[in-house]
């Protein structure tokens, strides 16, 4: 019994051999079939689609680009070498010396891209074998350069904390600014604006720059300056009030007249940094006798000829005198 399951065993320790040894024989045939079929494979070479970025230099300062140019090349390639599709420099595009057709006011030019990619190709991978390329043709349009003078809109609102108003008006500089840009864009433009911007409840006087919308940002269009300084000033204002004589102005000869009363009593605001500048000689009020309606007699309107452009006039009291007229 004994020297049957040694048997046994023994017939088993033979099998185990011979299936390690046809497993073995198995992987070596898969690798040899893989290294066969990578040689055919390279025997052919490979085929990818590489893109590759273009750079454009030396573009004429005495023109603007107003199409948009490509940035990448596709190319479609068939290789040995993998190094090819590992060193993806640009492609350098230089205008410098491109010849210009111009039509009217634009000015045409062409470069074929195909003649590029595979006279870099030749140089850094002669085995290489360029299919395709898109896009097979790069196309320039050029317009001269134009200047031009515009003014500045400003685009801002500002609120104050009570009894601060705005002193005088809003200060800005420059006024006008200069573009440069092609002239079917400079036709276009005839002011520009700044950015918005609101203030809420000012107390002191701003002082700042805003930039200038370009309304062209893909575009060509320059702006110089593109900001510009601004002012807002700001003061604390109280109410005064002066109380001044009538005048008459344009009596007429036929007749003189009597008004009631001969006195109004204006109310203003002030800057109080102003309050001790103003004076009643800086005011004139007056009545237009002119304007007396013979057959309709009943008032007339009191008139605030001259007052100082520091001063707001809120009120006028009364602003309508009655009068009778003197034969």
């Amino acid at each position: 019994m004994l020297n049957f399951i040694k048997f046994i065993k023994k017939i088993k320790i033979l099998k185990d051999r011979k299936s390690r040894q046809n497993f073995y024989a198995f992987l070596i045939c898969v690798v040899i079939s893989a290294f066969i079929w990578t040689l055919i494979k390279t025997s052919k070479g490979y085929v990818k689609t590489v893109n590759y970025p273009i750079t454009y230099i030396n573009i004429p300062k005495d023109k603007i680009l107003i199409n948009k140019l490509d940035t990448v090349c596709s190319v479609s390639v068939r290789f040995n070498n993998i190094s090819f599709f590992t060193k993806r420099k640009p492609i350098i595009v230089d205008l410098e010396n491109l010849k210009l057709n111009k039509k009217r006011d634009i000015y045409e030019a062409f470069i074929l891209t195909s003649r590029i990619i595979k006279k870099k190709s030749k140089q850094l991978y002669p085995s290489a074998h360029i299919l395709s390329v898109s896009p097979d043709t790069l196309i320039f349009r050029y317009e001269d350069v134009v200047y031009k003078e515009v003014p500045v809109k400003l685009n801002i609102s500002a609120s104050f904390e009570k009894q601060y108003q705005l002193y005088d008006s809003i200060k800005y500089n420059p006024k006008n600014i200069i573009l440069k840009g092609s002239k079917s864009e400079l036709d276009k433009i005839s002011s520009l604006e700044t950015e918005k911007k609101d203030f809420y409840n000012l107390t002191k006087n701003q002082n700042f720059y805003i930039p200038i919308l370009n309304p062209y940002k893909d575009g060509n269009l320059k702006i110089f300056p593109d900001k510009i300084k601004v002012f807002i000033p700001v003061e604390k204002y109280t109410e005064a009030s002066i109380t001044l004589p009538l005048n008459k102005i344009n009596i007429s000869e036929d007749y003189d007249i009597k008004i009631f009363p001969d006195k109004v009593n204006i109310t203003y605001l002030i800057a109080l940094k102003d309050y001790k500048k103003v004076s009643p000689d800086m005011f004139i009020a007056s009545v237009n006798c002119s304007k007396i309606d013979k057959l309709n007699n009943k008032n007339l309107k009191v008139e605030i000829s001259d007052y100082p452009d520091f001063v707001r006039i809120t009120k006028i009291k009364p602003d309508k005198v009655e009068y009778i007229i003197l034969k």
